[in-house]
């Protein structure tokens, strides 16, 4: 599978933001399909040695074609697949779709974004591709 135009920018945020990446595609495989998922990276930080480690996978999409509204319905399509097998695989494991900058502020201006998120459990990791840092992180 090709990696999305900003996997490197947001490989890099995530280490700067004192991210280990582990995993680099992260393969997903359980019984509820005949072929693994493929999901961008997978990373996990220490929180603090009584809490253990926080664990993320994260898939990066670059919303660079015309029509926002088709690159966000692939996208949830995608990350709606991943919480189903995760819940099997690693539970523990949480899922974000890393989105840049520039589109996450064409979103936040339609309340329609913000409700499918909700509504979807969907944990955003908004990135700046030019400084390859992380922006926000949105739960």
């Amino acid at each position: 599978m090709a990696r999305d135009i900003f996997h490197d920018a947001v490989r890099t945020a995530l280490e700067k933001d004192g991210w280990t990446i582990t995993h680099d595609p992260y393969l997903i495989k359980t019984e509820l399909l005949d072929e693994p998922l493929s999901a961008d990276l997978g990373a996990e930080k220490l929180i603090a040695a009584s809490k253990g480690q926080e664990k993320i996978l994260v898939e990066i999409k670059s919303f660079l074609r015309e029509s926002l509204v088709y690159e966000f319905h692939r996208a949830i399509g995608q990350i709606v697949s991943y919480q189903i097998n995760m819940e099997i695989q690693d539970p523990d494991r949480r899922i974000y779709l890393a989105i840049p900058k520039f589109a996450w502020e064409k979103m936040a201006t339609q309340g329609f974004y913000e409700a499918v998120f909700r509504r979807e459990s969907i944990h955003c990791l908004i990135f700046d591709p030019e400084t390859k840092s992380v922006v926000l992180w949105k739960k």
